[in-house]
């Protein structure tokens, strides 16, 4: 019932060089299908975009969970797979290219992981069960007045 609470969602480890037309960023995209390194096309690439302009979105190698992005760079990287390059364009017109270097897939998390804080769980349920299970049944043979509502 609580998979959820106990799942990793899906991240990747993205890296992004921006460009002003999407003409730069195909002939980018075409240099790096060709074998270019992407750290060296990011510091020489031509048309590229300040990383101090307004609206760019930063892509620097960090860990990001897909969840977290919005609905059109999610697109754009959906089924991506380690080093693979997408490109993307944002409704500011700047083209990015992506390069996807990690792909954590969703998953479970092992019951080693979680054994601890699952069993710490249950066991305060099952107090909160049994105190209201005991007040239940007092409040049939005694009359209770409650004097605090909050604590």
């Amino acid at each position: 019932e609580h998979i959820a609470d106990y799942s990793t969602p899906e991240m990747m480890k993205v890296h992004g060089a921006v460009f002003w037309k999407k003409e730069y960023a195909e002939k980018a995209m075409e240099s790096l299908n060709k074998g270019t390194d992407f750290k060296w096309l990011k510091a020489n690439a031509d048309g590229q975009v300040s990383k101090d302009e307004k609206g760019v979105q930063q892509f620097e190698g960090n860990v990001i969970i897909t969840s977290d992005l919005t609905e059109d760079i999610r697109k754009a990287v959906s089924g991506a797979r380690p080093g693979e390059y997408r490109l993307y364009t944002s409704p500011e017109k700047y083209t990015y290219v992506l390069f996807i270097q990690e792909v954590f897939p969703s998953g479970t998390l092992s019951l080693e992981r979680v054994r601890e804080e699952i069993s710490q769980k249950v066991f305060t349920d099952r107090i909160g069960s049994s105190i209201e299970d005991w007040s239940k049944k007092l409040r049939e043979f005694y009359d209770v007045e409650v004097y605090a509502t909050e604590f």
